[in-house]
């Protein structure tokens, strides 16, 4: 009897596509009297770049699993920053933010030279928007006081109220 080959299926297993990476997102809310500016750094250190709604919330969507750097900042406040990692799908709700004021020349430190600019428009409407820190349209006592709260703060400063 002469021996027959037969094809016999192979019991190795054959490779699989990896499933692709369940895309996640992060919301949050920054609270200011003025919409803030967003930088969101990704895993690979670029940037994505967003402004907060008028309620001062926002949202970035679509991101791949990995870690992240958030920085809120705006014009007369310190800069906020949050470090976090998001998993595959995770919705990750950011806690509330609350951006200080009194950083009046944009230099990030809340120093001498900020409560003099305060204090030169001390009475009257402000000169620049930063030089009146609750942003209620008259430089007065209340802004001087803000600068005192927070006098000797640099940025940016951790993420929170």
């Amino acid at each position: 009897m002469t021996p027959t080959l037969m094809a016999v299926p192979s019991l190795a297993p054959s490779p699989a596509a990896s499933p692709a990476a369940a895309l996640a997102q992060i919301s949050g809310i920054v609270n200011a009297p003025v919409s803030a500016n967003l930088v969101l750094t990704l895993p690979d250190n670029t940037t994505i770049t967003a402004t907060t709604s008028a309620d001062g919330s926002f949202v970035f969507a679509d991101l791949q699993p990995g870690t992240y750097r958030l920085e809120a900042s705006a014009d007369g406040f310190l800069t906020s920053r949050l470090d976090f990692t998001l998993a595959d799908g995770q919705s990750f709700a950011a806690p509330p933010a609350t951006l200080r004021a009194g950083d009046t020349n944009g230099d990030n430190v809340i120093d001498v030279r900020d409560a003099v600019m305060v204090a030169a428009n001390f009475g009257g409407p402000a000169t620049s928007p930063a030089a009146d820190p609750n942003r209620d349209g008259i430089v007065d006592i209340r802004d001087l006081t803000i600068i005192g709260s927070v006098f000797g703060q640099s940025g940016p400063v951790t993420w929170g109220p």
